[in-house]
This record gives structure tokens, sequence and C-alpha cells, in this order.
């Protein structure tokens, strides 16, 4: 295997301005084509979707509804260029791949803050609540040249639920198969200059026997999770505003570990972010963001501890955004700390960063460019460069192209260069390597975008080099060498009122040095979706399928198609209504990791109250 295998281990600094404007509309991607979302991740600024010349996907709160989802990592895996492994079902450990590279390679921000394990290196996809979630912002291709570390294959930005133009309140709840149960209520207000939103979420499920094979009993591994989000604005004037976000969550899943049938995961995580934004001149924006973000993963047995690592992250960024008559400027500056309490006895615990950027767009007439560096010096790995730049040209109202190049990194986890060194009869002896260097990427892409009436259809290709990729033996090493190419077609249209969305994708993630596939990344996936809203019923249809994979020691898994459900109706009662929802349709058996069960057919059937 050329990647690392992360995904079994426990779960740098971009700092958007999302804090400010993720209150902003963002309407559903697969509904009429021709809304046009409002993306902050792609550039650090608020711009319109069409006008990106980044690989963008935006993910609305009306998305997250009608997917039938149940998780973010089974949302993600819907889009493309995207896919995921899992250890099991709800609350297993996963892994999410952006254009096939590895799962420490895609940087996870929650309303701007960066949230994972600085030990494992990877964010803990299984912890975000759904119900928690307002929008999600996905940007594909490198982006180290605005967030730094970790953004080789992309950024996901999740959005938490804020106030919006209005007061509003929410409730649901459902249950359904595996006994399962969620629901969540979701409050906010607005008076005069001062808002509001409160959320709680909770959700459980029985799950399902995880591991094949295994004499445990068939025993049920169970997921449990509570959630709480606050958010509090204050417009202290016409051109200054502050606001506090933050999140709190509790998860417990079962697996069938190494120690005892009976183990569980515990994690909870937190963010806290405070944002000061200053409108100094028509033509210059400041945004002052503060923000930590703490992991905190515990191993359990027969009711006790056998592991902890405790991963802070704490964040300052200062953002000014100038619109000049060559284009809009950004300059910021940012610092980040991160800290690791474990039981393990690593060497190091603690390491800062701080980082420098600026970023220029301009668009002259029918000629788009924008064009971004980073310089970063941190107290572990030393100084890092990045920087990337694009150009886009629009020929008439229907066809639009554009080329990009970029250069990303990855620094080492703390678990690849500290690990404490642990010997084994038999076995050697393991542990981290503290000379170990940045992995570090080289992208290139184009895109051609046809967009007419109801009709919109989209090309990309694009061609990532990695290069001192970090393979584990009895020690990590700077080793690998991988080569990431693929091409994604989408296809979105209105026939007869009904929403149809298409996407194929095409990937050849090749480990340079034997020529084989990576490990759990398909050569082609795809979906496709039907939807539509008429006299108080609302649904959606959607057949989403991988190709064959390869897992640990060359086995082969299958590929899988799963057709999945969505249906709701208004009741006659205003505010309210009752939805049903369904996975796996067909009940098919398919394989996420060797040796892992997934989940059969599951189904949940709920009621929901939206105020008027």
């Amino acid at each position: 295997m050329l990647f690392k295998n992360s995904t079994r281990k426990a779960s740098g600094v971009g700092l958007a301005v999302c804090s400010v404007v993720s209150g902003a509309w963002v309407p559903a991607v697969w509904a009429t084509p021709s809304v046009d979302p409002v993306v902050v991740t792609a550039i650090r600024q608020p711009e319109r979707l069409s006008a990106s010349l980044a690989d963008v996907t935006v993910i609305s709160r009306d998305d997250i509804e009608r997917s039938g989802a149940s998780t973010l990592e089974e949302l993600l895996a819907r889009q493309s260029g995207m896919s995921y492994s899992s250890f099991g079902g709800p609350g297993a450990t996963s892994s999410v791949f952006v254009r096939g590279t590895n799962s420490s390679h895609v940087l996870l921000l929650v309303d701007g803050v960066r949230v994972g394990s600085v030990s494992a290196g990877t964010p803990n996809w299984s912890r975000l609540p759904l119900g928690q979630i307002d929008r999600v912002e996905v940007v594909r291709g490198p982006l180290s040249s605005l967030y730094g570390s970790d953004a080789i294959g992309g950024v996901v930005q999740v959005f938490t639920r804020q106030a919006g133009d209005r007061s509003a309140f929410e409730a649901e709840l459902a249950a359904g198969t595996q006994g399962t149960l969620r629901g969540h209520v979701s409050s906010s207000g607005v008076n005069d200059r001062f808002r509001y939103a409160l959320t709680s979420s909770y959700e459980r499920t029985h799950g399902i026997d995880a591991t094949r094979g295994v004499d445990d009993g068939d025993d049920l591994d169970g997921f449990e999770q509570g959630a709480v989000n606050a958010h509090v604005g204050y417009q202290l004037s016409a051109q200054h505003g502050l606001a506090l976000n933050y999140l709190f969550g509790r998860g417990e899943s079962g697996y069938d570990g190494y120690a005892a049938p009976d183990a569980t995961s515990r994690t909870n995580t937190s963010n806290l972010s405070a944002t000061w934004s200053a409108q100094w001149t028509p033509q210059w924006r400041a945004v002052l963001h503060m923000g930590q973000g703490v992991d905190d993963a515990q191993e359990r047995s027969m009711g006790a501890a056998m592991s902890r690592a405790r991963s802070t992250q704490r964040q300052l960024s200062w953002q000014h955004d100038m619109t000049t008559s060559m284009g809009n400027w950004t300059l910021g500056f940012e610092r980040l700390e991160q800290r690791l309490v474990a039981t393990s006895s690593y060497d190091q615990t603690g390491r800062d960063n701080v980082a420098t950027f600026a970023a220029w767009q301009w668009s002259p007439g029918s000629h788009s460019i924008q064009v971004s560096a980073r310089r970063e010096r941190n107290s572990q790995y030393g100084g890092q460069q990045t920087g990337s730049m694009a150009y886009g040209y629009r020929w008439n109202t229907n066809w639009r192209g554009s080329l990009s190049y970029g250069t990303a990194f990855k620094a080492p986890a703390f678990s690849d260069l500290y690990f404490p060194q642990e010997c084994y009869p038999g076995y050697g002896c393991f542990g981290g390597n503290p000379d170990l260097r940045p992995e570090r990427a080289r992208n290139r892409e184009a895109a051609l975008h046809y967009e007419r009436g109801q009709h919109q259809l989209s090309l990309r290709w694009y061609l990532n080099q990695v290069r001192d990729l970090i393979v584990w033996g009895n020690t990590p090493s700077n080793v690998g060498q991988a080569r990431l190419e693929g091409w994604t077609l989408t296809y979105k249209t209105v026939v007869a009122g009904v929403d149809l969305a298409a996407q194929v994708d095409q990937l050849s993630a090749v480990d340079e040095a034997t020529g084989q596939m990576l490990l759990k990344r398909a050569g082609h996936s795809g979906t496709v979706s039907a939807a539509r809203r008429w006299g108080g019923w609302d649904w959606r249809l959607e057949l989403h399928g991988q190709g064959a994979r390869q897992d640990f020691g060359g086995e082969r898994m299958g590929g899988y198609g799963l057709l999945n459900a969505y249906v709701s109706k208004r009741l006659a009662t205003p505010g309210w209504s009752v939805f049903a929802k369904a996975d796996n349709l067909g009940d098919r058996t398919y394989e996420l990791s060797r040796g892992y069960r997934t989940m059969g057919l599951s189904a949940l059937v709920g009621l929901r109250y939206t105020m008027p």
C-alpha cells in the first residue's frame, strides 16, 4: 500500500470569513439549475458558484433532508469525486477520499475552525451530526495556498445552524430500523441588532455486528450521540459586527476490538469561535477570527479507559479584503497552536505555525484570473511555500472554461513523528520518525461548462502528483509517490417539473512504484437522481454506485449499486409534515472495508414541524 492507513487511528490553518457570511441563503444544488448559490470556501470571500474557477459543490439544508443519508460521510460520498470507507455501521471509524487522495489529505473546517485528531492527522467525520448542519461547501483540488496543511485533495467546510432573516423554529423526530431513534430541535431569532440560534440533536441505533468471521456472539455494535450548537451575533454599528459560535458533541460507538467484544470508542468534540468584522470603507473589510477545536477520543473496555488522545487546535487569523479597479485583493495572517495529551508518551506534544497569505482575483470582460500564495513556518517541520493560479474564459452566455495549477502539502501527524517506540518479540520495534518531511503535491486541471436554460453540463479533468508520501513500515519514511488522474462529468436539467441529475467519475489512483491502484479507491463511480415537489408532496430517488476496489492483502471488494429514496407530505395543519427515507432499498450486500459488514436495508419514518 502506498498511502499509509490512518483509518484505524483515533481520531493548519485556514480560517474562512465564513462566520460573517454563513447566514447567507444558499439554495439546493439540484434544485432548478438557474439558481446560483453563494460560496465562501473556494477563495475565502463570498462569490457566486457560477463565477468560481474551482471545483465546488454546495449541499444545502434542504439537500441534507432529501438525501436520505444518515451520516456526513455518506452524504459526501454521493458527491462527484468523493468516496468513503468504513469499519462498520453508524459511528464506526471512517475515511473520506477526495479525488483519490489519502483520507488525511482533506481539510475539515466547522464554522472556519479546524477539527480532527492531531495524533492521527485525520478528521473525525462520524462525530458531526447532520441535524446540526445548515450547509456544506466542498472544494476539490489543492488549497494549501489559502488554508495551509492538509488541503491536498480539497477542503470540506461545514456550517452549523445559524440565524436567518426572521425568527424560526424547527423540530423533527424519527424512528427506524436497527432500533434507530433520531431527532433535533432548532430555534433562532432576530431582534434589531441581535440574533441567535440554538440547536440540540440526539441519535441512537442498535447498529449491526460489524465484523465478519469473529466469534463474538454476533453482538450488535451500537452508536449513540448527542450534540448542542449555539450561535450569537450582534451588529455593533453599520460597519462593525460580532459573532460567536459553539458546538459540542459526545458520541460513543461499539466495535469488535482486540481487547474485548464490548470495546467502545467515545469521542467528545467541541468548537468555539469568535469573529469581529469591520467594514472600514466601502472598499476595505477586515475580519479578526479566533477559534479552538478539541477532539478528545477514548478507547474503552468493560467501562474502563484503555487509551486516550486529546487534540487541541487554537487558531487566530486576521484577514483584509480590498476592492480596487484592478480586482479584489486578500491579505492575511494566521497562527495555529496544536497540542496533544495522550496516554502514550510522545517525545513532543505541541507545535506552532505562523503563516501569511495573499490572493488576487480579477475579472476583466470575459476573462477571470485568480492567484494565491502562502508562506508559513512551523516549529516542528520548518517553512513551506505554496501557490496556485487559475484562468477562466467565457466565450458566450452558454460556454465557459478554465485552467488551473496549484501546489499543496500535508504536515506529518504527531504519531508519524513522535509515536513512542514499542518492541514486540518476533516482530521488531515500531515508532515514529522525527525526521519526516511534509508530503507535497502538484495539481493541474481543466474544466468546460455549458449552461443553457434548464441544462447544465460540466466536464472536469485533473492530474495530481503527490510525492514524499509517508509510508509506514516499522517506522514511517518519505518514500511514496502517487499519480492521481481522473475526470468528472455532471449533467443537470428539469424535465416535466422533475429535477434530474447525473454524474460519472473515472479515477486512476496509482502507486507509481508498483503500478497498482491505491487501496479502497474505485476506478469508476456515479450517481443518478430524480426529484420533484408537487401538491404538498416531495420525493427524491437516487441510484449510487461504486466500482471494484482493492483492500489490504490484495483482497478484492466488488462493485455495488445502492437505491435510496426520500418522500415527504405536508399535512393540513400548517407547518407539519411527515417523511420517510430508505437507504439500500434492494438490501444489497457490499463492503467498504474487507471483512466488515455494512448496513442492509435501512428505513426511517418521522414527523417534522417548521414554523410557517
